[in-house]
């Protein structure tokens, strides 16, 4: 089974690193050709998740910050947007 967006927010964070690769590498997993996978973390993960999909061969892969609309309590959160060729 393939979707066309997955996302997870404030979430993947929670678990340890490997635990967070492999969560990565499912969801681009599951993403079909053309789907988008969204994430919202807290600031200082995203760049990991970034890595991790660069690895796998995504190429459409931008972070941004989520502003102050976007925040974890005082924590600055950030916003993971990647397109599946």
């Amino acid at each position: 089974m393939t979707f066309s967006l997955v996302t997870a927010s404030l979430s993947i964070h929670n678990v340890d690193k490997t635990a967070r690769r492999r969560a990565i590498i499912e969801a681009a997993r599951v993403v079909r050709s053309g789907g988008y996978l969204l994430i919202l973390d807290l600031m200082g993960y995203l760049g990991g998740y970034q890595t991790i999909l660069r690895s796998l061969g995504w190429t459409d892969v931008e972070t941004e910050l989520g502003g102050m609309k976007v925040m974890f309590g005082a924590w600055p959160c950030q916003i993971l947007k990647a397109r599946k060729s």
